[in-house]
């Protein structure tokens, strides 16, 4: 009778989860199956079965794949057909899953401009089996992306998964005192015992705030986009990010996984990071061991960024700018119907500005434009174009990519921003700390060294010039993505908020959510 059940149980669970598997497949484009579970036929159920329950270490359920109903099947007859059939074609889901992801990016949000991933090719994956060993936790590792971005979040994971299982992530109750560096709290401790948790350097487990604890609130505010001040105060924001729960940490890294999962499995020996959440630029340069890190100022949450793979092909020094479409209407447009007809050529001549033709042949003597009847909806007759100046909006330097949304990194007028913890404040481009360093870089080996570089952009006296344009002959892969969360290299876990709300809905498609 036992034996009859289980039988029965069995077919019941393998169709209910062929189903599931065939949901998950078509939704996400997978290559035929059957191929592929032929080969990894190979591995044992019980192998199977203990490299999906380490799924956690890339950020996935492994309860998901691994159910509870299969370990009952499993324990009850580890040799079952059915089990196993069922072991393998959740196999090919998971490595799928850590591969290319389980959420398809083109049907997320407008500003998300990555494509879903290709599978590898059977021919491929039969090689990557075969090199395994007959170990399919090794075949996970093989097909999980391989760049020091994945593994950066990845390692947030590592150090996350098991305090939450622990229940070292305590809960903290908040203090109704401001605590500030020799304040005694006794939420103090608490605190400092989440801090350990996410891996910055804390030395005591007292109830005193001492430099260590001041150092890490203020690396924690600057993450958050509020001024470092050394303080806790009563409702402050760092009261809710301590309020979070560790499992909701852990989903936020999921999501920023599963972001990292549209890149290339590898990235190229040479390449750019932008990290649009915590506003900074990376440079990776593997052949030379060269790194270069600095600040940017990315997209607010209602101009945002686009989440893109793209190219870095030309330098511009001295650009003129053309005031985008988005600028146009609600920026420019609306501050000039303020002016009167007689003040608004001292305008445009006071901020370098011109009207162009659409072909840009000839210009337009702006008082002549009647400005007041320019709508949303009015067809676009004209360019504003502002002169190449030391206060032009773009600064003295362009860097001109290759997407058809018009996004490019540039320097900017407003070079006192870079201190402020909060640079959601473009309009879509991104403003680089270090423009004349980054240039530097990319013309290295032309006849443009940094010296020439800087004889040519404009100083701040300058009368207005002419752009000059320089075609890399190898254009820069760059990759931008709204990560909010990572790992520095000494291990700190860093968090910040989702301003453009891509964490949740990741979430409510990804295949195995925790």
């Amino acid at each position: 009778m036992i034996i009859l059940r289980l039988i029965l149980f069995s077919i019941l669970f393998t169709f209910l989860s062929r189903i599931g598997t065939a949901k998950t497949s078509a939704a996400s484009s997978t290559p035929a199956q059957n191929s592929y579970i032929d080969i990894i036929d190979v591995y044992s159920t019980k192998d199977i079965r203990n490299a999906l329950l380490q799924l956690w270490n890339h950020g996935l359920k492994p309860t998901y794949y691994w159910t509870p109903s299969m370990e009952e099947i499993y324990k009850s007859n580890s040799n079952s057909p059915t089990l196993r059939e069922l072991a393998k074609e959740k196999l090919f889901q998971a490595i799928n899953n850590v591969a290319n992801g389980s959420v398809n990016p083109e049907e997320l949000t407008p500003d998300i401009k990555f494509k879903k991933k290709q599978f590898v090719s059977v021919g491929i994956f039969e090689s990557l089996v075969a090199s395994t060993n007959q170990r399919p936790e090794l075949l996970i590792e093989q097909m999980a992306p391989q760049n020091i971005l994945y593994k950066s979040v990845q390692s947030g994971v590592k150090t996350l998964y098991n305090s939450c299982k622990t229940g070292s992530f305590k809960p903290i109750k908040p203090s109704n005192k401001i605590l500030k560096l020799g304040s005694r709290d006794s939420s103090v401790s608490a605190i400092k015992m989440r801090l350990k948790v996410l891996k910055y350097n804390i030395s005591s487990d007292n109830n005193i705030i001492d430099s260590d604890f001041v150092t890490a609130i203020n690396n924690i505010k600057w993450t958050l986009r509020e001024p470092p001040d050394g303080t806790i105060k009563p409702k402050d924001t760092l009261w809710k990010y301590f309020a979070i729960s560790c499992t909701d940490r852990l989903r936020q890294l999921q999501a920023d996984l599963e972001k990292v999962r549209w890149l290339p499995q590898r990235l190229e020996d040479r390449f750019i990071f932008l990290n649009l959440a915590l506003n900074y630029l990376a440079l990776y340069d593997s052949p030379n061991n060269y790194m270069m890190s600095f600040r940017t100022i990315n997209g607010r949450s209602e101009r945002r960024t686009p989440s893109m793979h793209d190219h870095l092909y030309q330098v511009v020094l001295n650009p003129a700018w053309i005031v985008p479409p988005t600028i146009f209407i609600e920026d420019k447009v609306e501050e000039i119907k303020k002016l009167r007809k007689d003040q608004i050529k001292a305008y445009f001549e006071s901020k370098y500005f011109e009207v162009w033709n659409l072909d840009l042949t000839e210009t337009i003597p702006p008082e002549s434009i009647d400005w007041k009847s320019i709508t949303p909806d009015s067809d676009r007759t004209f360019y504003i174009r502002q002169k190449p100046h030391y206060m032009n909006t773009l600064g003295v330097t362009k860097f001109e990519l290759s997407n058809p949304e018009f996004i490019y990194l540039h320097d900017t007028n407003q070079r006192e921003l870079f201190v402020e913890p909060n640079r959601l404040l473009s309009s879509g481009c991104i403003r680089v700390e270090r423009p004349i360093e980054l240039a530097e870089y990319l013309l290295k080996g032309t006849e443009w060294n940094l010296s020439s570089i800087q004889n040519t952009v404009a100083k701040p006296l300058d009368p207005p010039g002419k752009p000059t344009k320089i075609m890399l002959k190898n254009p820069m892969p760059i990759y931008m993505i709204f990560l909010t969360s990572q790992t520095s290299g000494n291990g700190t876990v860093y968090f910040t908020h989702d301003d453009y709300s891509q964490n949740s809905l990741i979430l409510s498609k990804i295949a195995a959510a925790f």
